[in-house]
C-alpha cells in the first residue's frame, strides 16, 4: 500500500474511533455532573460578632411519631448541627446526651456528644471546628448515606429512620456546607 492510502486509512479509523467511542464516553462522563448538580444556596447571616454565618435552615427528617428538625450552620470558627427533636422523642438533654448516626452500609456509625446547654426544650447541638480541611463528621455526612439516628436524652431515647429522599437531602445539604464553609474562613 502506498503512504497516501495508509494515511487515509488511519484517518478514517481515527474518525470512526472518535465518533463511536470517545464522544459517547465523554457524554456518559458528563451525565453525573448535569443530572446530579445540586443547589447549594445556603442562607447568609451574621453571628453575634458580626461574622458571616451560613445555614441550611431547618430541614425535617424522619416520619411517624419521632422525627427531628436539623439546621447545619457554618461560621468562621465552627460548624453546628442544631437538632430540634419532635414527636415522642427525648425532651431533655445534658452533656452526656448523644446522637449515634448509623450509615447505610450497616457497619459504620458515628457517635456525637451534645455540646449544647442542658435543657428540656428538645434542643441538641453538636458543634465542631471549621477549618480548611473538612472535619471528619461533616465529610462522612456529605459522602455517605445515613440510615438512621439513635438519639439519647436524659429522659428517653429515639430511633429515627430516614427515607431514601431524606438520605439524599441530608447528604446533599452536608456536602453544600462542607464546600461553602471554606469560603468564610
Amino acid at each position: 500500500m502506498s503512504n497516501s492510502i495508509l494515511v487515509k486509512y488511519n484517518l478514517n479509523n481515527m474518525k470512526r474511533i472518535i465518533l463511536n467511542f470517545l464522544i459517547p464516553a465523554l457524554l456518559i462522563l458528563m451525565i453525573p455532573a448535569l443530572g446530579f448538580s445540586q443547589d447549594c444556596s445556603l442562607k447568609n447571616d451574621k453571628d453575634a460578632d458580626n461574622q458571616p454565618r451560613l445555614s441550611t435552615g431547618f430541614l425535617s427528617f424522619g416520619v411517624g411519631t419521632s422525627y427531628f428538625l436539623l439546621s447545619m450552620d457554618a461560621g468562621k470558627k465552627d460548624i453546628d448541627l442544631f437538632f430540634v427533636i419532635k414527636g415522642s422523642g427525648p425532651e431533655c438533654f445534658d452533656e452526656e446526651s448523644t446522637v449515634t448516626i448509623n450509615f447505610d452500609d450497616g457497619k459504620t456509625k458515628m457517635t456525637l456528644k451534645n455540646t449544647g446547654a442542658t435543657n428540656c426544650n428538645r434542643i441538641l447541638h453538636v458543634t465542631f471546628r471549621n477549618g480548611p480541611v473538612t472535619h471528619t463528621y461533616l465529610q462522612r455526612l456529605s459522602t455517605r448515606k445515613v440510615a438512621s439516628f439513635h438519639i439519647v436524652g436524659t429522659d428517653k431515647t429515639a430511633d429515627i429512620h430516614l427515607s431514601e429522599q431524606d438520605k439524599i437531602l441530608l447528604m446533599n445539604r452536608a456536602s453544600c456546607v462542607a464546600v461553602e464553609s471554606k469560603k468564610i474562613l
